[in-house]
């Protein structure tokens, strides 16, 4: 609601566009810095599938990160 006067011109009404559809990114850090981003497909579900997908990849990132740290 908006005070104005009498002979003031209304506001003009904004369309809004449709957007083109929401992903999901996931991201894991530790205190060094980002780990892995994540984004998931457009028009994919969230079920166990894909959380299975983004921890093995976070799986496969963190061995290279421990690997990294830790030469042995």
């Amino acid at each position: 609601m908006e005070w104005h006067h009498p002979q003031s011109p209304g506001n003009k009404k904004r369309r809004m566009s449709l957007s083109e559809g929401k992903i999901m990114i996931t991201v894991f850090w530790d205190c060094q810095g980002v780990i892995l981003v994540d984004a998931m497909p457009r028009g994919e579900t969230v079920i166990s599938n894909a959380y299975i997908r983004t921890l093995t990849e976070l799986r496969k990132h963190l061995k290279q990160v421990w690997l990294q740290e830790n030469p042995t």
